[in-house]
């Protein structure tokens, strides 16, 4: 499957030049009841995050989220990187988190640089599986322990890119390896969603 033809980063600088509201700056406007606080604590729990540890938040978005990780855990070192250099810059104006201009597939740091890498809520808009694929390996690379969230099985826009639980994992066992620790868990939104958390060695 192939969404290439969509073009969301048009839709995104559009964003980030319009919205001012966080929660619709990071996509969250049409979605009813978001308890970000207890999203947040829930990724803390499952990446077992501790204080000073350093986070990686790739896709960060204008901040929604990882504001409410910081104030649920202020003494990570945190760094985010957006796509949209219109939105990274929002970012960094408004939350003052250091915030890089790089899309989710960029090799940016070196390998095991962060504890943790947090990609929430950004897959649906990838060009493929083989640009997801490309991320999960990044992912993986620069951190030993990833949550992966908010993964579409289906969707109400037909621009969206869709997952299968069992080919997200398979293709997290051919990066890490039988040893890595993966949990599936519901999505936080929708039923239709799913969330995976990596360990590895």
């Amino acid at each position: 499957m192939n969404k290439a033809a969509f073009d969301w980063d048009a839709v995104w600088n559009r964003k980030g030049r319009e919205d001012t509201e966080l929660k619709a700056l990071c996509g969250y406007n049409h979605v009813e009841n978001v308890n970000i606080d207890k999203i947040a604590a829930s990724i803390i729990s499952d990446l077992e995050v501790k204080q000073e540890d350093r986070f990686l938040d790739i896709a960060c978005g204008g901040g929604f989220l990882s504001s409410a990780i910081l104030r649920k855990a202020p003494d990570i070192i945190y760094v985010g990187t957006e796509r949209s250099a219109v939105i990274a810059r929002k970012h960094r104006q408004t939350l003052g988190n250091a915030v890089l201009n790089f899309s989710a597939h960029e090799a940016v740091f070196h390998d095991d640089f962060f504890s943790h890498c947090l990609c929430f809520s950004a897959f649906q808009y990838f060009p493929s599986h083989d640009y997801a694929k490309e991320v999960l390996r990044q992912m993986l690379r620069q951190a030993r322990r990833a949550y992966i969230g908010d993964l579409a099985i289906k969707s109400h826009d037909d621009s969206h890119l869709l997952y299968k639980q069992d080919e997200v994992v398979s293709w997290i066992m051919d990066i890490c390896g039988h040893k890595a620790s993966i949990k599936v868990t519901e999505g936080h939104f929708y039923t239709t969603r799913f969330n995976v958390i990596v360990h590895r060695p």
